[in-house]
């Protein structure tokens, strides 16, 4: 069940992995206080890091881990984790930009990204600052990604 318990568990399993993951997404929401209580049907982290090179490692050798191929791409890895799907966001540390599917999109993070001083023990979770600066600009990257997508295929044939 995916309840504030599971998304506890799963930040803690991360972080003692070496993974640097902040609480995104709609939990993240929640937590901020920017959406009602209710269901989740996912967990979505930001990953300070670089590259996804420890994330690919720990997918790769970590059987409680289901990787989800299709959902790979240069800013965003998947996996389920007792049957719930954790989508994880990079973020690069220096810059705090996300790279959104190879270069058809650079988001430029606030830099209170990573500076919530929510009280929540055991998580860390991304600033409001952040959560409404991603939700302005999504559909942008979603209507940008069709684009691109579209004009490859154009190029194709």
């Amino acid at each position: 069940m995916n309840n504030i318990e599971f998304l506890c568990q799963v930040h803690q399993y991360l972080l003692a992995k070496g993974i640097d993951n902040w609480v995104f997404g709609g939990w993240a929401e929640e937590l901020c206080q920017l959406r009602e209580p209710g269901w989740h049907s996912d967990i979505d982290l930001l990953v300070r890091d670089h590259c996804f090179t420890c994330v690919d490692n720990l997918l790769e050798s970590d059987d409680a881990l289901v990787d989800i191929p299709e959902k790979r791409f240069s800013h965003k890895r998947s996996f389920e984790y007792h049957s719930i799907r954790v989508e994880l966001f990079l973020v690069d540390p220096v810059t705090l930009i996300t790279n959104f599917f190879a270069d058809c999109y650079l988001f430029q993070w606030p830099v209170d990204t990573f500076h919530n001083t929510l009280g929540f023990p055991g998580l860390r979770i991304c600033s409001k600052t952040a959560l409404q600066a991603y939700r302005g600009i999504h559909k942008k990257i979603v209507a940008k990604r069709k684009l691109t997508l579209l004009e490859f295929e154009n190029e194709s044939h």
